[in-house]
């Protein structure tokens, strides 16, 4: 089953007409990851955000983070997190959502992105903090604008000691960004 997500609409130039921009849930065919509990990751990218008893989650540990690799670069119009119906102190509040292009996490640190000079911003992956989830009430939802940001990570971390992150359903809505090279 493909889901779509109607992300905006817009009207066309020199037109009345609207268009509706639809794009699929691209994380429903890509790999989950995090620290511990890794047996959990795929849950929050299951395409079922209706069953808040199977979430993903991590142990309590300093700065726990979760990444979802797309396969491939996207891009994305919105990312909707749908937290947990359990305890808040186990969920999403004050996590930082950031995509990364490139095409390996080999050496990239969910916690401490680096900062890189720009002679070798071409040669290592990209960070972008797009948003930070500043509440979500238990067991609902909230979607995030990205704006046609380009990405093929998204990484979702929540700061501090001694804490839990919790996804219930984590999806990315976008489409393959297409890059077409000269012969």
């Amino acid at each position: 089953m493909i889901e779509f997500n109607v992300v905006f609409e817009r009207e066309k130039p020199g037109s009345a007409t609207k268009i509706l921009d639809l794009d699929p849930n691209v994380a429903l065919n890509g790999v989950a990851s995090q620290p511990s509990n890794h047996k959990s990751a795929k849950a929050a990218i299951d395409g079922k955000p209706e069953r808040l008893n199977r979430c993903s989650y991590t142990d309590s540990e300093n700065n726990p983070w979760w990444r979802a690799d797309l396969l491939q670069t996207h891009q994305i119009s919105s990312i909707k997190i749908t937290n947990t119906e359990k305890n808040s102190k186990e969920g999403i509040d004050g996590a930082d959502i950031r995509t990364i292009t490139g095409t390996t996490t080999q050496n990239i640190d969910p916690v401490s992105p680096p900062s890189l000079p720009r002679s070798l911003a071409h040669s290592a992956p990209f960070y972008s903090r797009c948003a930070t989830v500043k509440s979500i009430e238990l067991g609902a939802a909230e979607t995030f604008d990205w704006g046609g940001m380009q990405g093929r990570f998204v990484n979702v971390m929540r700061r501090g000691s001694a804490r839990r992150l919790t996804l219930c359903e984590v999806e990315v809505f976008g489409h393959p960004l297409f890059i077409i090279e000269v012969c």
